[in-house]
């Protein structure tokens, strides 16, 4: 069977998407992804890997944004992440077919780009999630790849709002309802498309909102006021 071309994948999970819950797709396609995967670490995508050769001597590449996420109303509460481009990942919602999960790209099709890719960055969490509650180790490769997709959609968000440059802008951090307790709590930043795309939102998957997702990720969540609707914060995008 030849590969499947990412307009089709587009194509088919589009459809997939209207007429099936995320939820149903997430738990149908996480059926068998009870253990770790035996395939080999690919270093070129990957080079961060503690599995890859000569490890110490990689430099981790550097940050194009500096992204501070800063609450309006407890301005001690703030979070610092990098923005930068990604390599392809392969794609974890698949239905069995070969298929690769592209950056974020720069076109009409944002807005559909960035669905699918916030879908993708989602099932990786809620792969995580159930390995922690089988008492396994967390998968390393997974992890990197939240990484990478976060620090692509915030080097993309920069980018569209702040024209290439360096810019401040007002979002709001919101918690995602889960329909599932057996999903992971999910956080999105929202903030508005900049100059005559006013009339839409932008609204990317930021898994850092919540103690349950910062632990599976080895990291510290930031806001500890969270309310239940929205956080108001202001963003700098400090390009390098």
């Amino acid at each position: 069977m030849m590969p499947i071309t990412y307009t089709r994948f587009v194509l088919l999970l589009i459809l997939n998407y209207f007429y099936l819950p995320l939820s149903a797709v997430q738990l149908n396609i996480l059926r068998n992804w009870d253990g770790p995967s035996s395939d080999r670490i690919d270093c070129e995508r990957f080079p961060e890997s503690p599995e890859c050769k000569d490890h110490d001597l990689i430099q981790r590449k550097p940050c194009t944004y500096a992204v501070t996420l800063k609450s309006k109303f407890f301005p001690s509460e703030l979070a610092v992440l990098c923005g930068r481009p990604r390599h392809t990942l392969p794609c974890m919602i698949n239905n069995g077919e070969k298929c690769d999960l592209s950056p974020m790209e720069f076109s009409e099709y944002e807005p559909v780009c960035l669905q699918l890719i916030n879908i993708e960055l989602q099932v990786r969490i809620t792969h995580l999630h159930r390995q922690h509650d089988k008492g396994m180790k967390l998968s390393v490769e997974t992890q990197q790849e939240v990484e990478q997709i976060t620090a692509d959609n915030l080097y993309w968000l920069c980018s569209r709002k702040c024209n290439n440059s360096t810019c401040v802008f007002n979002a709001e951090l919101r918690p995602q309802k889960n329909s599932h307790d057996n999903t992971p709590s999910m956080t999105t930043l929202t903030t508005e498309y900049p100059n005559l795309r006013r009339s839409r939102q932008i609204k990317i998957l930021l898994p850092i909102g919540s103690n349950e997702v910062s632990r599976l990720l080895k990291k510290t969540a930031p806001f500890k006021h969270l309310a239940v609707s929205s956080l108001p914060l202001s963003v700098t995008c400090k390009r390098y």
